[in-house]
């Protein structure tokens, strides 16, 4: 699997595979400053690519923890940190 997008800290947790040759993984990753942002990842049959997801503005961390997918559709879950430490389910779709 590639690298993350920054280069930095990074894991994916979750990965759905609705045939042999299409798979989507779900996680996180971190960009510069520290703060941490979801990440998706599309495989193809032979190459793995960063998927652009949203990640919950004013957030410190954002995480997809685990992802299913049908035929046409994924939708991945998680949580996103504030500063302070609250955390807030999250929830993303296509």
């Amino acid at each position: 699997m590639q690298s993350t997008p920054s280069g930095l800290a990074g894991e994916l947790a979750g990965v759905s595979c609705p045939t042999a040759k299409d798979c989507i993984a779900a996680g996180w990753y971190q960009i510069v400053g520290g703060t941490s942002v979801t990440l998706a990842e599309d495989w193809s049959g032979a190459t793995w690519t960063i998927v652009s997801t949203p990640s919950p503005s004013g957030r410190r961390f954002a995480d997809l923890t685990s992802v299913s997918c049908g035929i046409s559709t994924c939708e991945a879950a998680g949580f996103s940190s504030s500063n302070a430490g609250k955390n807030l389910t999250l929830a993303e779709g296509n």
